[in-house]
């Protein structure tokens, strides 16, 4: 399958710090979520690192090893614009130390979203992990992307 680029508006919305859902599934279709805690897009726009929670859903790891098939929905929780990227072919990194600086932009939109909408500091700290060894750093190239804001368009092909 060939890669497919993203273009820059949904680049940007997809690295603006809005919630990661990642959806992985197994050699028999059984599905397994977990959450990303930020999003790098790569300079040539058909690929991405997601942060998956190592404690949160390892199963959705071990997907990732056994067949690099993913799902990810972008969600932009005041608009509700979505698009979800899907893959086949991601692998799980090594290092996490490079991406330090990523995972730090995210910590501090995600308390920035939780804080407008009038929740406590402490809700940001809750829904980050246990702790920064807790990340995976996925390799995922860019196969689809969908539009899934509700609405005239939700499903289509971007």
């Amino acid at each position: 399958m060939s890669m497919y680029k993203l273009d820059e508006r949904i680049a940007q919305h997809l690295v603006s710090g809005g919630p990661i859902q990642v959806g992985t599934r197994d050699s028999t279709n059984r599905t397994s979520y977990t959450r990303s805690w930020g999003c790098k897009i790569n300079d040539d726009r058909q690929s991405m690192i997601l942060f998956l929670y190592r404690s949160y859903c390892p199963q959705a790891l071990q997907n990732i090893r056994d067949n690099g098939n993913y799902a990810a929905a972008f969600i932009n929780v005041f608009s509700y614009e979505t698009y979800q990227i899907k893959g086949s072919r991601a692998r799980i990194l090594g290092d996490l130390a490079p991406y330090t600086n990523i995972l730090e932009a995210y910590y501090r939109s995600q308390c920035e979203m939780v804080t407008s909408m009038g929740l406590p500091q402490l809700a940001a700290d809750s829904m980050a992990g246990k702790s920064r060894e807790d990340y995976i750093p996925v390799y995922c190239p860019i196969d689809e992307c969908f539009c899934q804001t509700p609405g005239p368009g939700a499903g289509d092909r971007v």
